[in-house]
């Protein structure tokens, strides 16, 4: 008799197909790097297929192994010849580094990953090309509150009061356009669903924000190393470089130095330290020439201005020294714009014992993993938690145990499972 031929095998869906538009090194963003690394962890779980679009276009940008890479507003020709994408990705945050994904969501809708809720230096940027009519911010703005006073906005920008004022965070569209605006922490989260309102509100969600040791692939940072800026007195000394040869105790802030980070009082309260041993305070990473100026001239001023270190950008190798060398880190915040801190993240990975402001993305992490003061701390409140800590290295070491741990199962790998668990239930063509 003749045999029975077998009923074909179900082809096997291909990998769903993810395009990912954000900016990637060297451009000079935390976002690029993040995504570069987030881009990594999607390749290597052999889960989905990546393709990435970059910001700016893709002429001088390190690419992940494994992804083609094309130029942002290449996006609308790719689809059309290829056929659509299962989903499109959206690293925005609240800078220039982000004008090709906010113009390309208002006819492709996708997923954002807000690596920011409030976009209003996005906005500004977006309207302040002289070639375009004047008013469009203000238009913008008007539009996503109708409620605002006439005229606000009107010269393309908004003070730091007026934001604050009248609530102003500008997600709203960028919400409305949006398939789903993935935030890290649960304040952001709350900052979201004012924004969304209630029609939109079902689009926000939580995406736990990646803790990770700095990477040492030199391609993944700025690469725009720069002389020291004149008149930095003993701060010279640790210009451009790592902390070799440096003898006694360091407190260190890392990240981008910015007055919203609070220098001045890390400043005020390190002068007011009593113990007598050698302690050296430290800024590691970029800083602006003014506020470099500004910081000597006040550290002179306390009498501090030798003991005073900014180190500008770094290399990988060097960066990962100061963290490594560091018996405090102080991680300070004046305000919370629905930003993650990865500088934060760095120091929990490697244990660094460290004094952080308790608000905003930091109030998920648990107690035992950092010690917490309060937005307004004094200088006088600060000195008092550094001396403690300085003077107890029982309490430094239980801080970094517990640092490490919180760290533990919250790296690249583990937010590119959750970000591809969400987009599995959030896209009705993807595999079950």
């Amino acid at each position: 008799a003749p045999r029975r031929a077998r009923p074909p095998r179900p082809s096997r869906r291909a990998r769903p197909r993810l395009a990912v538009v954000t900016p990637l090194p060297p451009a000079a963003t935390g976002v690029a790097t993040y995504s570069f690394r987030l881009i990594e962890a999607l390749v290597a779980s052999e889960k989905v297929t990546v393709d990435v679009y970059v910001e700016h276009g893709r002429s001088h940008a390190a690419v992940p192994a494994g992804v083609q890479a094309f130029s942002a507003a290449a996006l609308p020709q790719i689809e059309a010849l290829r056929g659509p994408y299962d989903e499109v990705l959206y690293a925005l945050g609240n800078s220039h580094h982000h004008l090709d994904a906010l113009a390309l969501l208002a006819t492709r809708p996708g997923v954002v990953l807000a690596h920011d809720v409030r976009l209003s230096n996005l906005y500004r940027h977006a309207h302040g090309d002289p070639g375009l009519r004047p008013g469009g911010f203000q238009r913008a703005l008007a539009e996503m509150y109708p409620d605002l006073p006439e005229g606000l906005g009107a010269n393309g920008e908004l003070s730091a009061l007026d934001l604050e004022r009248y609530g102003l965070y500008l997600s709203k569209e960028v919400i409305a356009r949006s398939t789903a605006f993935l935030v890290s922490s649960r304040a952001a989260l709350a900052l979201a669903h004012a924004e969304a309102g209630t029609e939109h509100a079902h689009k926000v969600g939580l995406l736990p924000f990646a803790l990770a040791q700095p990477d040492l692939r030199q391609e993944l940072f700025d690469d725009e190393h720069r002389d020291a800026p004149e008149g930095l007195a003993g701060a010279a000394r640790g210009w451009g470089q790592g902390p070799a040869g440096l003898a006694g105790d360091l407190i260190a802030h890392f990240g981008i130095v910015d007055p919203a980070k609070q220098p001045e009082t890390l400043l005020r309260a390190f002068a007011g330290l009593h113990g007598g041993a050698e302690v050296w305070l430290a800024f590691v990473g970029p800083i602006s020439d003014a506020l470099a100026g500004e910081l000597v001239r006040l550290a002179t001023s306390l009498g501090i201005a030798e003991q005073l270190l900014l180190t500008g950008p770094l290399s990988a190798p060097d960066y990962l020294a100061w963290l490594q060398r560091t018996t405090l880190a102080v991680q300070l915040r004046a305000s919370f714009n629905g930003e993650a801190s990865a500088a934060i993240g760095e120091c929990l990975t490697l244990g660094v014992p460290t004094v952080m402001t308790r608000s905003g993305w930091p109030r998920d992490l648990p107690e035992d993993a950092a010690v917490f003061v309060d937005a307004g701390v004094t200088p006088v409140e600060l000195a008092a938690e550094l001396e403690a800590l300085l003077a107890d290295p029982q309490r430094r070491r239980d801080l970094s145990a517990a640092a490490g741990a919180t760290a533990s199962g919250r790296g690249f790998a583990d937010s590119a499972r959750a970000l591809l668990r969400y987009l599995e239930r959030a896209s009705p063509s993807a595999p079950r």
